[in-house]
Formats: structure tokens, sequence, C-alpha cells
């Protein structure tokens, strides 16, 4: 039971747990609508287009850029893919997200350490 001498303590205490547990709704719904924002349309333009990469990395961003690396279906780098690759990255702006999107032609895991590690990045196709 609280008393009138208890009912400042009682406030404080709940209004941190209350606080708390916004928190973890807040960090749910982010990672929500990160997953339907991002994560699932870009897997779903990656199968899209199949044929011209392999495999699809999201690095662990440094600021506030989603950093996204298209590995190429080819060995060579695909020029006539740059439009595409700065159209997706469009779509993301203006939803809100800012995501750079680079490409790279195919390669090995240890060529690909010279961009990003590929144990540390989410593989989101390929």
């Amino acid at each position: 039971m609280v008393t009138p001498e208890d009912q400042d303590i009682f406030f404080i205490s709940a209004s941190k747990a209350t606080e708390a547990c916004r928190r973890v709704i807040k960090d749910e719904e982010r990672v929500t609508r990160f997953t339907q924002d991002i994560i699932f349309p870009l897997k779903k333009w990656c199968e899209q287009h199949a044929s011209e990469i392999s495999a699809c990395y999201m690095v662990m961003p440094e600021s506030a850029v989603l950093p996204v690396y298209m590995i190429g279906a080819s060995d060579e780098y695909d020029f006539g893919f740059t439009k595409a690759l700065s159209d997706l990255a469009l779509s993301f702006e203006e939803q809100g997200w800012a995501v750079h999107t680079s490409q790279l032609p195919k390669c090995s895991d240890e060529e690909l350490l010279a961009f990003f590690n590929p144990e540390m990045a989410l593989v989101v196709y390929g």
C-alpha cells in the first residue's frame, strides 16, 4: 500500500518503469520499421536484379547513412547499372532513409576486405 509519505517515491519509480517500457517498445518499432522499409524492399530489389548482382551486403553505418554494397554477377564493373543503383538510393531517400549504394565487380571474400569485412556485414541477398 502506498501511503501519502511514499507517494512521491512511488510515482518516481513508476515513471522510470513506464519510460523503460516505452524505450523497449520504441526499439521494437524501429527494428520493425527498418526491416519493412529497408531490408525487405532491398532484398526484393536484389531478386529483381539477380542477373546483374550476386550478393548484397549492408555494412554497419558510421554515420546516419546506411552503406550498401552490391556485388556484381560479372567480373567487370557494370557502368550501365550505376543508374539503377542511384534510383534505388533515391527511392529510399524519398522515404526518409539515407542509403549509399556501391557496386563492386564479382570478387572473393578476401577481396571484399579492401572495402568492408563481410563477417561484420548483414547479408541482404546472395
